[in-house]
């Protein structure tokens, strides 16, 4: 029987239900939400649910994680899920990958960015115990900077340009 998963055709021997099928994929119905023919099913109806030949699949992972505790929200920053959008392209496309930086703690690529300034400005010498940080943003790049100064225990000054 042939079905497609996530846009991909695959060949199953048996008749399955859609638990057992995560469990040969090895996937924990945990951390995914599973659409069977464009219908969000139920995760109390896995066990119940027989696939047929057709049957249209799609896995929606969770963001990754939770393997892991983290000591501090500067450690979820980057490590972002990259998802294959499978409805859009067709067959003699190329596959097209969507980087989640949705992700990240403040919701940004900005998280990312704003981390990696202050570790340079540290290393650096240019921020030290009791610096203040002073940023014209009126966006993410606040937020990032932020979150980011209040785990690292700086001062966050962030100002909005008169143009805003």
């Amino acid at each position: 029987m042939n079905i497609l998963i996530n846009g991909k055709k695959e060949e199953l021997k048996d008749i399955v239900t859609l638990a057992k099928l995560l469990e040969q994929k090895e996937i924990k119905a945990e951390v995914v939400t599973v659409e069977l023919n464009d219908k969000i099913v139920e995760k109390s109806k896995y066990n119940n649910t027989l696939l047929k030949g057709d049957d249209r699949l799609e896995f929606v992972y969770y963001m990754g994680g939770g393997e892991k505790i983290a000591d501090n929200i500067l450690e979820l920053i980057g490590g972002t899920p990259i998802l294959r959008l499978s409805r859009i392209p067709t067959s003699y496309m190329a596959d097209i990958l969507v980087k989640l930086e949705s992700f990240n703690p403040g919701g940004s690529v900005k998280d990312r960015i704003c981390l990696s300034m202050i570790q340079d400005a540290e290393k650096e010498g240019k921020l030290k115990n009791g610096s203040t940080i002073i940023e014209p943003t009126s966006g993410n790049t606040g937020i990032g900077l932020a979150m980011i100064s209040a785990v690292k225990g700086y001062k966050c000054v962030l100002t909005m340009p008169e143009t805003m």
